[in-house]
């Protein structure tokens, strides 16, 4: 079902006497979710074609669709962010954290390299009007799952080598922009190597 703003909107559906009912409690099982997905300039620009990205990437139960839509949905001016990176910086992919995951709100890689191995990564966690920090500016509990979500990236197989280490970037999202928009050098190394055996901490 789809609501009146665009955005996927789905009920736990029971029957009492054959009439179907709206539950006031809460689906019991949550489903497991990727912890990153690709954006498109398209899906980020209209919502109904985001909707359409996140349901095609998770796949969801019509029970379950409302959960997922939500776990990535934009908050805020998010959207504006993701917009303004990828059209400055055409050669980035830009991945939507999974917002329950603790893995930051954005995953960044540099495609210039036809080679996965020589690609470089970002974690970025937006703080509106903070200065950007590199490195040590965003960790905690908002980044505990970042170097597994990396990690996916690279068990793709063609977008990370699977060594590869990631730079955490903190700050304003405006900010964050024009700092990749001037092609500022990030220095590799400054945010963590890959774990060899992940382990995620869910909520």
């Amino acid at each position: 079902m789809r609501s009146r703003s665009g955005v996927c909107s789905t009920f736990c559906i029971g029957r009492r006497s054959d009439h179907p009912r709206v539950a006031p409690e809460p689906c019991l099982m949550a489903p497991r979710l990727p912890l990153a997905i690709k954006l498109t300039r398209r899906a980020v620009a209209r919502r109904d074609l985001f909707c359409e990205l996140v349901h095609k990437a998770v796949r969801p139960s019509q029970a379950d669709a409302d959960f997922a839509f939500h776990a990535f949905a934009f908050k805020a001016d998010e959207d504006r962010f993701a917009r303004g990176l990828m059209d400055r910086r055409t050669e980035l992919w830009l991945f939507r954290s999974n917002q329950r995951a603790y893995c930051g709100d954005f995953l960044a890689v540099d495609m210039s390299s036809p080679w996965p191995a020589r690609r470089r990564s970002y974690v970025i966690e937006l703080k509106r009007g903070m200065p950007v920090r590199v490195g040590g500016g965003a960790v905690g509990l908002q980044l505990r799952n970042a170097a597994s979500a990396v990690q996916g990236l690279a068990q793709q197989g063609d977008v990370l080598g699977a060594e590869a280490a990631y730079v955490t970037v903190s700050g304003d999202g405006a900010a964050i922009v024009e700092m990749f928009a001037r092609g500022t050098r990030l220095s590799e190394g400054r945010g963590g190597a890959l774990p060899r055996a992940p382990h995620l901490s869910w909520p």
